[in-house]
């Protein structure tokens, strides 16, 4: 089986997130398993290495436009049986993915309930679609969707704790389950997409990824890999969620 990991970034964060990534868990996929880091503010689309260079606005905002675009890159040009569609700031156990992608849906990860009507949908962090479920998400135009409430323009970010996104702030995560919805594809519910840094996918062994975490933190886990094989450095290599830096972003 072939998957495709597809990270969404942005040219800002080549330096920092992005080397953090290719620095740890991403810098030796199992055979099986292909990294493709996205960025937009380019001026035509195509890959370029381990990166997806996309002609649409690289801002937070235009999340949704990205997203939506690099799935469509990825149907056409691209040879995968299934997308894990993550973040710049997750961490992913490419081995446990490998193991568990013959088993997952169409459509899984870590459920959100839906606001102002939408339907559920999973949690940005890291989610996995198959090839017939982008196949779905991605046809027409992008603008086709403009009355949908997660376009740019048109949503509202109502969710306690996700007060600071801006009115005009277009929901990717929310934008994928609802196409899904409207396609038939319900969202199945699966936990070891947590959208939490800890405990980490090294602390539980259950996990496939975990988000919010920060470029150090990155690189911290790693370390903690190797303690954790020794019994007498498990408890020290818990305690490096204490490190400065180490917490989620409230």
């Amino acid at each position: 089986m072939k998957i495709l990991v597809l990270v969404i970034s942005c040219r800002a964060y080549r330096a920092t997130r992005q080397r953090a990534l290719m620095e740890t868990w991403a810098s030796e996929p199992p055979e099986g398993v292909e990294i493709l880091v996205t960025e937009g503010g380019h001026p035509e689309d195509r890959r370029s290495g381990p990166r997806l260079e996309l002609s649409v606005p690289d801002g937070y905002d235009d999340l949704a436009g990205k997203t939506w675009r690099a799935l469509r890159f990825c149907r056409e040009a691209l040879d995968w049986d299934g997308v894990l569609k993550c973040d710049d700031d997750s961490f992913v156990h490419l081995e446990r993915l490998r193991a568990a992608a013959a088993a997952l849906g169409d459509y899984q990860g870590c459920p959100v309930a839906g606001v102002d009507g939408a339907a559920p949908y999973a949690q940005g962090g890291a989610y996995w679609l198959s090839r017939k479920a982008v196949e779905q998400l991605a046809r027409g135009s992008f603008s086709d969707h403009a009355s949908r409430l997660w376009f740019k323009g048109n949503s509202r970010m109502r969710k306690l704790g996700e007060r600071r996104y801006r009115r005009i702030t277009s929901i990717e995560d929310m934008m994928v389950g609802d196409l899904m919805a409207a396609s038939g594809i319900p969202l199945t519910p699966d936990d070891r997409f947590a959208p939490k840094p800890f405990p980490s996918v090294f602390e539980d062994p259950r996990l496939i990824s975990t988000h919010y975490v920060r470029p150090r933190m990155m690189r911290w886990m790693c370390v903690q890999r190797r303690w954790l094989r020794h019994s007498f450095l498990r408890y020290p290599a818990r305690c490096f969620r204490w490190l400065p830096g180490a917490r989620a972003p409230r």
